[in-house]
């Protein structure tokens, strides 16, 4: 699968959003938070997305700790 020029266009409108996003929450914030955060993912945006959207997040958030359950199927069986 791959992009039409104009998806292209679109992600790079995405990416700098969400740098935005994540410039404005960084200034903006309270106190640090802490915690676990779960997802269950069909492997495809696991290794497509997951990697550049879980370094913003571990940078912002150093306290939280994840775990994954990665699949091929619909469903994902429990991240625990």
């Amino acid at each position: 699968m791959a992009l039409t020029e104009a998806g292209e266009n679109l992600l790079g409108y995405a990416k700098r959003i969400l740098d935005l996003n994540d410039e404005a929450v960084g200034r903006l914030r309270g106190p640090d938070l802490e915690g676990w955060v779960r997802l269950g993912l069909p492997q495809d945006f696991a290794e497509t997305w997951l990697p550049a959207v879980l370094g913003r997040f571990a940078r912002a958030h150093p306290g939280f700790a994840s775990r994954f359950a990665l699949s091929r199927m619909l469903t994902c069986s429990s991240a625990s």
